[in-house]
């Protein structure tokens, strides 16, 4: 992600984590701190824009901007799986991880994020 945010190739990148607590609030101020943390050459914060949720996973589109200026480095979408990725899962059986993620990826709710941005 720092690559990306470093030098300006952020356009059309997708990070998809897990929200891994229980508000969404928090995950982005962890996210924050995190890219934050890394050596930047500015200090930068994250605008988050909600974009789709439903009760697998939350979509939004983020700015990376210069914390002075305000200037725009550039946008990426960020996916969080709610609560995470393995819980997700768990409610398409108990079959092999491959015919789970391929139910996932055929379910409405999935569908209706990726559609979104793609």
């Amino acid at each position: 992600m720092m690559y990306c945010i470093q030098n300006k190739e952020l356009e059309r990148t997708i990070l998809m984590l897990d929200l891994d607590c229980d508000e969404l609030s928090k995950r982005q101020k962890e996210i924050e701190n995190d890219i934050m943390g890394k050596r930047v050459s500015e200090p930068l914060t994250i605008s988050y824009n909600p974009l789709k949720e439903n009760d697998l996973l939350y979509l939004l589109e983020c700015e990376v901007l210069t914390k002075e200026n305000r200037d725009l480095l550039g946008k990426f979408y960020l996916i969080l799986f709610n609560p995470s990725l393995e819980k997700v899962l768990e409610q398409f059986g108990s079959g092999s991880i491959e015919n789970r993620l391929s139910k996932l990826v055929k379910n409405n709710n999935i569908k209706t994020i990726f559609k979104e941005i793609m």
